[in-house]
């Protein structure tokens, strides 16, 4: 069931962003480069609470890790869906694990469907994830 959140929250959310993410230092690193540049940051390490979290707040984007114990980015980014069909997200990586995740949703036909584009390979470029933050902040859906 997918929910959309109403347009008065959606303006109100357009500055913030959720990093989920199972390794401190990767959280406290997009946090201090995203802070630093006026957007307002709530990090995770476990999937479970930013879920949680996440069905109370209202985010224009967040920054999902791929590989993380108990529930991985895609399949967070499902129940993500669930609660808003509107949310963007970028997928936080290091080099091969996307490629062998997105080999398996796609090949069960869910990838194509979530318009995976966005993906931050770590360790992170600072620049290429302020990149990142601006393209998603300027298009649509």
């Amino acid at each position: 069931m997918e929910a959309s959140r109403s347009l008065d929250d959606r303006n109100n959310a357009l500055k913030k962003i959720l990093i989920v993410d199972d390794e401190p230092d990767v959280t406290f690193t997009i946090k201090v480069i995203l802070t630093s540049n006026g957007y307002q940051v709530d990090a995770f390490e476990d999937a479970e609470d930013a879920l949680s979290h996440f069905r109370k707040e209202v985010y224009f984007l967040a920054f999902l890790d791929i590989k993380m114990p108990k529930m991985n980015g895609f399949d967070l980014y499902m129940k993500l869906l669930e609660i808003d069909k509107d949310i963007k997200v970028c997928f936080l990586t290091a080099l091969g694990e996307f490629d062998e995740y997105y080999r398996k949703y796609k090949k069960e036909d869910l990838a194509p469907v979530w318009g995976i584009r966005h993906i931050v390979r770590k360790p992170i470029d600072n620049s290429k994830l302020l990149e990142e933050v601006s393209i998603m902040a300027t298009t649509a859906g």
